[in-house]
């Protein structure tokens, strides 16, 4: 939509499902094909998701961001526990 917004940048990422999500597009399609219900665990599905932050940090320096906004990536249809999503988020913004 348009609006007086200040954003310069708009960036997007694709992250799994929890190993717990019920959706059954368990996997972006960029990173492999889709697996299988219980096919990835929580430490591989963490990984990705720690991959996506890092990927989103990089390409906001990239662009030279003096600013950048984030919201709880995988919280949603994606089912990452909150306190999951901000603990990774944050160890990669601390980086």
């Amino acid at each position: 939509t348009r609006g007086t917004s200040q954003v310069k940048h708009l960036l997007h990422t694709a992250v799994p499902s929890h190993p717990d999500s019920r959706d059954p597009a368990s996997m972006p399609a960029n990173v492999g094909s889709p697996l299988k219900q219980g096919e990835m665990d929580v430490d591989t599905a963490e990984c990705l998701l720690h991959r996506a932050f890092t990927g989103l940090l990089q390409a906001a320096s990239n662009l030279h961001a003096t600013s950048f906004c984030c919201p709880s990536i995988g919280c949603g249809c994606r089912a990452f526990p909150v306190d999951t999503v901000a603990r990774i988020g944050l160890s990669v913004l601390a980086k």
